[in-house]
């Protein structure tokens, strides 16, 4: 695996006592300035440039230092493809410092200073200052808007701690948690690093409309059914959709697909197979098959970058028994092999893994059968004849779908071992794999009445952790020796009960007992300070 790490391109003393770094908004010229400096005195600006070959290239320093100077803040200001400008929020305290009587120091006033660097004569000079209110704490380039709250005491102001601007048209709006600092990436992700709780990624949507990735989720619930959309790609040029239509007012059970090969199963038992020919037209195969029953489970494995068939399909469809069938076109559907079980399957799921004695040199093909008694059953598919053979099993749970019970299960290679750990992560009820530009090898999965989407790391490691949300800071912890029972005992200073908060709102906003909520959870974004004394 190939890891991507920073390499230092350039290095400067600076003082310790704290940094700040403001960048202009946009590149002017192909030139993009960029102030770095201390919390106090110090201060330097930067050209960064690129070269023909587009490699970074950072020009001499500039200085633009002040003495007895504290800096709180520092942006750069858009103006277009005028000289750029920096923005910095200052005290001057070297009257205060000379004034043993403590009076100068009352009187200091807090400045916004402009400094404006002249790329003819590359140089940086201090253009003009006015005085800003006391309590200015952060400079911000744009308007900030701000979500209405009820609860909230109009005479207290807003504390604004972190923020980031990027030119685009507005066209969402939300609230998300107290954050030390923001930063939005290039690849459209804006992440939150949040001061107390988990951090955070919001992505904005792609603006690329052509990729290989899923494009889609798709959550089935008892009376519908909910497609989430994760980007669009035209099945063609010309954005042709071509609809196919079930025979006999039969309806579609089952599915399995990669990217070549489509396999339905309908009401009744039938097998409809599709497959993508060589002018890229998705064509159905002349040959259908009736199984036995209904069927339950249905699996083929993802397609390999070098192939253009998977030559096997794993079906179950009388709760005792799987079977192998060929996807050959000579063999269209015709049963190789069968597997008897022990209990009713719940999911078949076939995967490729390196052997373990040839160090990668080659590989062998897996089924994987959960059954609802909560065993997995692991059965080697000879990647030639379709026979199944060396059946192992292991109980993980009551129930078990695809290795989920009371505990998510995975199945992994590792230094030429095959590992079976759980995974340190909530209990799931349904999975699927997942590929996006941002979550290459990623899990999408149904977590309760949440849709969570991540990544497995760490992998070989198998300590285990189990989140407990807390509604308010945690004060102190104990633990009872004999019933081996935690005691939190939680506080929040400043902050309406549940009853005054229903209350509150009920005086201001005249709502009616069963109101809902502002939508806003406490354990994110934190509780509505009450008025001081109460």
């Amino acid at each position: 695996m190939c890891l991507k790490r920073f390499t230092r391109r350039h290095s400067a003393s600076l003082d310790a006592a704290g940094l700040y770094l403001a960048s202009i908004l946009q590149q002017i010229q192909r030139v993009e300035p960029v102030m770095i400096g201390s919390m106090e005195k110090q201060r330097f600006v930067y050209i960064l440039n690129r070269d023909i070959a587009a490699r970074l290239t950072i020009g001499s320093p500039l200085e633009a230092h002040k003495s007895q100077t504290i800096v709180q803040h520092c942006t750069g200001v858009d103006v277009g493809f005028e000289n750029p400008i920096f923005a910095c929020l200052e005290v001057d305290y070297s009257e205060a410092n000379q004034d043993p009587t403590g009076e100068a120091f009352k009187e200091t006033e807090k400045m916004l200073t402009y400094y404006k660097l002249d790329l003819g004569l590359n140089h940086v000079v201090r253009k003009w200052s006015e005085t800003v209110d006391c309590r200015s704490n952060m400079l911000s380039a744009v308007p900030i808007p701000r979500r209405k709250n009820p609860l909230e005491i109009k005479d207290r102001g807003i504390l604004i701690v972190s923020g980031v601007v990027h030119k685009m048209k507005i066209k969402y709006f939300d609230t998300v948690s107290g954050a030390s600092s923001l930063c939005i990436l290039k690849s459209e992700f804006l992440l939150v690093a949040s001061e107390f709780g988990n951090q955070s990624i919001i992505s904005f949507p792609l603006l690329t409309a052509d990729n290989p990735y899923d494009q889609y989720i798709i959550v089935s619930f008892s009376n519908a059914t909910l497609v989430l959309s994760i980007g669009i790609r035209p099945t063609r040029a010309n954005k042709q959709v071509t609809e196919w239509r079930s025979p006999g007012g039969r309806q579609i059970v089952r599915a399995a697909a990669n990217r070549q090969q489509v396999v339905i199963a309908l009401t009744g038992g039938k097998l409809v197979y599709f497959e993508v020919d060589d002018s890229g037209n998705l064509s159905e195969s002349h040959v259908r098959r009736e199984m036995s029953g209904n069927v339950t489970c249905l699996n083929i494995q993802p397609l390999p970058k070098d192939r253009r068939r998977i030559r096997f399909l794993a079906v179950e469809c009388d709760g005792i028994t799987v079977r192998i069938l060929s996807l050959e076109s000579s063999s269209c559907l015709e049963p190789l092999s069968m597997q008897a079980l022990s209990g009713v399957p719940e999911s078949l799921v076939m995967i490729d893994m390196s052997d373990q004695l040839s160090e990668g040199t080659f590989t062998t093909l897996y089924l994987n059968i959960d059954l609802q008694n909560g065993v997995l059953l692991r059965t080697v598919l000879d990647q030639t004849s379709g026979q199944l053979s060396d059946t192992r099993t292991r109980f993980l749970g009551n129930p078990a779908v695809l290795a989920l019970s009371s505990r998510p299960w995975l199945i992994y290679q590792l230094q030429s071992r095959i590992h079976l750990n759980p995974l340190s992560y909530d209990a799931l009820e349904y999975t699927a794999s997942f590929a996006s530009e941002q979550c290459l090898e990623g899990v999408v999965a149904i977590a309760g009445n949440e849709l969570k989407v991540f990544t497995i790391e760490k992998f070989g490691q198998v300590f285990n952790e189990t989140a407990v949300s807390l509604d308010i800071h945690a004060l102190s912890i104990r633990c009872q020796p004999c019933s081996q029972v935690n005691a939190i005992i939680e506080t929040d200073h400043q902050t309406f009960s549940p009853s005054a908060k229903k209350k509150k709102k009920l005086e201001r906003l005249g709502l009616k007992d069963e109101a809902e909520e502002d939508g806003l959870d406490p354990s994110v974004f934190g509780h509505t300070r009450s008025e001081p004394g109460k």
